[in-house]
This record gives C-alpha cells, structure tokens and sequence, in this order.
C-alpha cells in the first residue's frame, strides 16, 4: 500500500514558513520551515533511518534506535528530515513538526513526532511505503 501525506505551506512570515501537514486520516499537525533554506515543492517517499544527529545526542529521537523520518531524493539537499524542534532556530532546513502554532512557533513537537515516527514503523512494517507531497498555499 502507498500512503500519501501532504504539507500545505502558507505564507512565510519573515524567515518562518508554517504549514499543515495531513496524513490523510486522523489528525493532521502543523509544520515550521525556515523560509531561506525550504526544500523545494515536489513529492518524497519517506522513510525512516538511522540520525546521525540523534545518535550524537542532538536531535532528539522518541526511540532508543535512533530512526527519524527521512525525505529522499530531495534535489541539491541530503539529509532533509522531519524532527522536533519548535523554534525557527531549531531547523537547518528540515520540516519541523509540532500540534499548534503560533505566527512563528510550534509546540507540542515531541509527541507529533513520536505519532509520526510510529506511523512510519507501521508502515515499514507491513512493507508499506509513505510519500510526502510539499506544495505552497497558492499552488
């Protein structure tokens, strides 16, 4: 089986661009990207593996093995994830993830991203793949 998320952006305000991200079933969370630095609109599959931050103890990962949801084949850019954080400052230029928001912050970060990660653990489990689709408001 094929899911297919997809993270709505809104208008960037300064340096900080939210978003919404819907997981076609259940509910959707909100997302925080640092305008500069966005990962172009386009569709990724999503799979999760091993941070090489997490591992070093500067992300945080809501599991003892490390793995955090990863976008491939993200164009000019490697190791594009989806983690907490619930700061602009938090972000190189991952997708933050978090419940609420307010005009230039998240919250709630780490327990969406454990309900992120134990999506993907289901659905590696059952062979399934994800697909993240980023397209902007006006799109």
């Amino acid at each position: 089986m094929i899911y297919d998320w997809l993270l709505t952006r809104q208008v960037p305000n300064g340096q900080v661009v939210l978003g919404v991200l819907d997981f076609g079933g259940g509910l959707p969370c909100v997302s925080l990207e640092r305008f500069g630095v966005m990962i172009p609109e386009g569709r990724y599959q999503v799979m999760l593996t091993v941070s090489a931050r997490a591992t070093a103890g500067t992300l945080w990962a809501p599991y003892p093995d490390q793995k955090l949801p990863l976008l491939l084949d993200v164009p000019g850019r490697s190791a594009i994830r989806l983690h907490a954080g619930n700061h602009i400052m938090d972000s190189d230029g991952c997708i933050l993830v978090g419940s609420e928001h307010d005009a230039t912050e998240i919250s709630q970060s780490r327990p969406v991203l454990t309900r992120v990660v134990n999506i993907l653990r289901d659905a590696e489990s059952s062979e399934d793949q994800v697909w993240l689709t980023v397209r902007s408001q006006a799109s």
